[in-house]
């Protein structure tokens, strides 16, 4: 297994990368990963233990198998594009799906029998 530090993880994006401690490139980390690991989020600057694995699809290595480290290093804000997420995961907002009002069906427009098309 190898260890890093996370960069930083996006929870509406779904996505995040990961440093290596070994010095290689950057691994990217998503939610479904996150979520098998039965972990909530990932915070910037916590260590983590992980599998590498290439990803063809993308064409770049992705981690899985995750496991939290009790060490923690302090957030670097060099490594983060983005505003650091609140902890509490319940304040992000999702966005909503339209609600559609269904108008209730006459008996008139009701039919005993279904109509053949064509």
């Amino acid at each position: 297994m190898t260890t890093g530090t996370v960069r930083w993880f996006d929870v509406p994006k779904g996505y995040g990368f990961i440093k290596p401690d070994d010095g290689g490139i950057d691994v990217l980390v998503d939610i479904c990963a996150v979520e098998r690991a039965e972990m909530a989020s990932l915070t910037q600057g916590q260590r983590l233990s992980f599998e590498t694995v290439f990803d063809e699809r993308i064409g770049r290595p992705c981690a899985e198998n995750l496991i939290a480290s009790e060490i923690r290093t302090p957030p670097l804000s060099a490594f983060s594009p983005t505003t650091p997420l609140p902890h509490d995961r319940r304040a992000i907002q999702r966005p909503q799906a339209p609600t559609v009002r269904l108008r209730p069906l006459y008996k008139s427009e009701c039919s005993a029998r279904p109509q053949r098309l064509g």
